[in-house]
């Protein structure tokens, strides 16, 4: 059976948010917090207003989401001397651990799914998700 490009997607998603499900129950995280220990790069600093906008969510719900990670020691929120409602966002030593454990715990469901075909079609399959990143990063 042929199935639509966008069914097969849909069979990828299902796969991929039931192991973020796993995770998250095993880290203890809700979505957002997910979401947001992925937003920030373990050497980076950003800004509240890009920390929301990497989140998908409005200013205030980013700050709300912000305000738990800080409150688990995962990212830290200094605010600007200049103007005290502006903050820059980092992310702690223990916040980079599980950020890490994280990304290997997601590189191994991705793995998982590319093995399961044949050696000479992994790379094939790899270099085409590469090229579908990079037609929806592209901001027209």
């Amino acid at each position: 059976m042929n199935r639509r490009f966008f069914e097969v997607v849909l069979l990828i998603k299902r796969t991929c948010v039931a192991t973020e499900e796993a995770i998250r129950g095993e880290f203890r995280l809700t979505q957002a917090e997910f979401t947001g220990l992925l937003a920030v790069g373990p050497t980076e600093r950003v800004s509240g207003a890009e920390f929301s906008a990497r989140m998908g969510l409005s200013p205030s719900r980013g700050s709300r989401v912000l305000s738990r990670l800080v409150k688990k020691g995962l990212l830290k929120s200094n605010p600007l001397p200049d103007n005290r409602r502006s903050v820059t966002i980092s992310m702690t030593a223990k916040g980079a651990r599980m950020r890490e454990s994280l990304e290997q715990r997601m590189d191994l469901c991705g793995r998982s799914m590319i093995e399961r075909l044949p050696a000479r079609d992994q790379k094939k399959v790899e270099a085409s998700f590469h090229l579908l990143e990079k037609v929806f990063e592209t901001k027209p």
